[in-house]
């Protein structure tokens, strides 16, 4: 059934309908625009804030608060509990989010020809990133006396310098592998710092205990108690400050190698011809190296090399002459018949 208006009606009321449809029709889309804003968390407001006369006033400026870091080292407390203060704030807008302990370890294995400069690259890597060496070995005493140089160097940096470091490490050399890795310690620094709570805990309950003891017996028993408490508190602070050391500076480890030409790392061949041309180089370049290598062996070792020829010459000699000696005794030898047998 089609609705239609009828040609009866006045003229005003056809027009006061058409206005009616249209104020409903910009009703519904103003409502429908609002549930969408809203839907999505819309303030549905401008950042200014309307007074009672009517004029618009700029918010006023937030009073800065003092971080809880802060707080923490005012209070005089322990190292891990400011850095655990320090990690509250970072996350303090986000109430569900937990502040990961990753502990950072990265390697790296290096080739070059210009030794001195790839170890004064690696020290200002260090000096730049604020970190520190832990340990470094040199040994070799270089290309020119026939011994290349090795070195083998542990350093530590700041976490969030980590992965720039590790990407710099072209700058040292030709980086022939790297790797990288992280332990998640997040649960075992809760646990500890759960216990040393627990622990503290206990130690105030027997300060107040001590403080109501009338007996020496009691006293001195409190006193024990109190003593072992306040040991494994230490030893569990120490810990924690360990594994703050270990999340704030991660370790990395470079194996350093001085060489006459750097190893080129080539694509996996893919076609057969590929593979063939690979392998025919590949077997062209052994060859050579152990011609190379024997020359080199026969200049390092030319006084066993003349020995061996030498020995080998006397005994070809000596094998020639007693041969030589044997022909010429059968043909001196007479000849003797044998008497023959009577019938």
């Amino acid at each position: 059934m089609k609705w239609y208006m009828p040609k009866t009606w006045p003229k005003s009321l056809k027009i006061f309908g058409v206005i009616a449809v249209i104020v409903v029709i910009l009703v519904a889309s103003f409502s429908s625009q609002r549930n969408e804003y809203a839907s999505v968390g819309y303030a549905g407001g401008s950042s200014k804030v309307t007074t009672t006369a009517g004029k618009a006033s700029a918010p006023a400026a937030p009073v800065p608060q003092p971080s809880t870091a802060a707080i923490a080292k005012a209070d005089g407390l322990a190292d891990y509990e400011v850095y655990a203060a320090e990690e509250a704030t970072a996350v303090a807008g986000n109430p569900g989010a937990v502040a990961r302990k990753i502990i950072k370890e990265g390697s790296a294995r290096i080739e070059t020809k210009e030794f001195e400069n790839s170890l004064s690259a690696i020290d200002a890597l260090i000096a730049q990133s604020g970190g520190f060496a832990e340990m470094r070995e040199v040994s070799g005493s270089g290309i020119n006396r026939n011994e290349l140089r090795y070195a083998y160097i542990t350093f530590r940096v700041p976490a969030e310098k980590f992965e720039s470091i590790m990407q710099s490490m072209g700058s040292v050399g030709t980086v022939i592998s790297s790797n990288t890795s992280g332990t998640d310690i997040t649960e075992q620094y809760i646990d500890l710092e759960t216990r040393i709570k627990n622990l503290k805990i206990q130690e105030q309950t027997l300060q107040d205990l001590m403080a109501k003891a009338e007996k020496l017996e009691d006293v001195i028993t409190l006193e024990a108690r109190m003593s072992e408490l306040r040991y494994q508190i230490e030893s569990k602070e120490n810990e924690l400050k360990n594994y703050d050391r270990l999340v704030q500076y991660s370790r990395i480890s470079v194996s350093l190698s001085e060489v006459v030409e750097v190893t080129q790392i080539k694509p996996v061949p893919r076609t057969m011809g590929e593979r063939i041309s690979d392998a025919f180089y590949v077997a062209v370049d052994d060859f050579t190296t152990g011609l190379e290598d024997f020359a080199i062996w026969a200049v390092a070792n030319w006084i066993t090399f003349i020995f061996i020829i030498a020995f080998a010459v006397v005994f070809i000699v000596v094998i020639r002459k007693a041969r030589r000696k044997n022909r010429a005794e059968q043909k001196v030898a007479p000849v003797v018949d044998l008497p023959k047998k009577e019938d």
